[in-house]
């Protein structure tokens, strides 16, 4: 039997889910208020829609808050990736955690695991559950059940919301691994910053492409948008590839500060 302290045997489950878990005991208390406070505004939010008047009650069912509940549940996840190496970069807790007997892949992926994974499952059932209740409610107050739904994840548009998150995770986690302090606030001005730049240059090279072509450049720009089941494809399979890149990034950064 291999010895889950043993970290020469390789990547090791059991190892991986003590790290897990040890992210969980150590930010519990403050995970479980964000997610309370989430849940708590959103039924807030539809409470004033449902018992204020001036919104019809189609727009009270639970469909109506998706939007503000992803926006939430991304909001909230980015904060929550952000901070998760916050003690490895703190001098008195440090080695706290690069002692651990883990790996630095157990310990990367035991981030992901939480941050990602754990928690987009746990935003899925708090979901779910929410539904059923505002629905529960709606039908009651009004006294038709023909509109019952129950939050689906696996409908497209929600999938298509997750694989975003799933990209911003992967930016915010590498800024968790990069960044000393001021982990969310570093990261969000590096992606303006980032932005910005490629703005510039693309806005100078679309001039003089303009400037050359006499205005053909936008044109055939313009035709290729038209092809949206395309664009999207196209922008799905860069994002994703972006994402991995960057959790390579991640995953290298966190054994640099292992062996350092």
């Amino acid at each position: 039997m291999n010895d889950p302290t043993n970290t020469s045997t390789g990547f090791s489950i059991e190892r991986c889910k003590l790290v897990a878990n040890r992210f969980f005991v150590l930010n519990r208390k403050n995970w479980t208020i964000g997610l309370l406070g989430a849940l708590g505004f959103l039924v807030a939010f539809w409470l004033l829609m449902l018992w204020g008047g001036g919104a019809s009650m189609s727009q009270v069912q639970f469909i109506s808050l998706v939007p503000t509940a992803f926006f939430l549940y991304t909001l909230g996840g980015l904060i929550i990736t952000s901070v998760i190496f916050k003690e490895m970069h703190e001098p008195t807790k440090a080695f706290q955690f690069l002692t651990l007997p883990a790996s630095s892949l157990e310990k990367f992926t035991a981030a992901w695991l939480i941050t990602f994974l754990a928690y987009t499952i746990i935003a899925i059932i708090a979901l779910i559950l929410l539904s059923i209740v505002m629905e529960v409610v709606y039908a009651l107050q009004t006294g038709f059940w023909g509109n019952f739904e129950v939050f689906n994840p696996f409908e497209s548009e929600h999938i298509e919301r997750f694989v975003q998150y799933f990209f911003y995770h992967s930016v915010f986690f590498l800024g968790a691994a990069y960044f000393r302090k001021n982990h969310f606030i570093a990261t969000a001005l590096t992606i303006i910053v980032f932005f910005i730049s490629v703005f510039i240059l693309i806005s100078i090279l679309g001039f003089f492409i303009a400037y050359f072509y006499d205005g053909s450049f936008t044109y055939q720009f313009s035709s290729f948008e038209q092809h949206t089941l395309f664009y999207n494809v196209i922008s799905i399979i860069i994002k994703t590839g972006i994402a991995l890149l960057l959790l390579l990034f991640t995953y290298l950064n966190v054994k640099n500060k292992q062996v350092a």
